[in-house]
């Protein structure tokens, strides 16, 4: 089953913290927790830092990390962070986001079980004789199964 991890408070590596006191215990211990479990830091895009301290003297952080299991990201492949401004919290909130590509038109399908459906045979019957009559002598094949595809959509 895929799934997502979020909100650790460590950093895991010393590019992710403004400041000369990084815990290397805890940045070690943090990586080898991710690889164990096999799991993917998802990058953040605009910001570097999701924390701050908000002093005179600031120390920033990445502390908020979305680690996802690889199925999570073979099923959701448009997944990327969005950092919001801050508010109360001295954390920036994260979001976790899905950018779908429009691919166009999906194609038709049929289903067979559809055949077995009250009302199917009455609706497809009544449509392609309706195509014949709308269409004079003979439509081609593919003029009948073009208008037929759309009677059953609508059905």
């Amino acid at each position: 089953m895929p799934w997502c991890m979020g909100d650790f408070n460590v950093v895991m590596s010393e590019v992710e913290k403004i400041d000369n006191s990084v815990d290397h215990f805890a940045v070690m211990e943090f990586s080898t927790f991710i690889q164990e479990l096999g799991l993917i830091d998802l990058p953040l895009t605009v910001e570097n830092f999701t924390w701050s301290n908000n002093r005179a003297i600031p120390i920033h952080c990445q502390l908020d990390h979305f680690l996802l299991h690889s199925e999570f990201i073979m099923k959701l492949p448009g997944l990327s962070h969005k950092l919001w401004p801050k508010s109360l919290s001295d954390h920036n909130p994260v979001s976790l986001e899905v950018k779908l590509r429009n691919w166009g038109l999906k194609p038709f399908c049929f289903y067979n079980y559809w055949m077995d459906l009250v009302g199917y045979q009455e609706m497809a019957y009544r449509q392609w004789n309706k195509i014949q009559s709308d269409w004079g002598n003979s439509p081609n094949s593919w003029v009948k199964l073009k208008d037929i595809k759309l009677a059953i959509k609508a059905w």
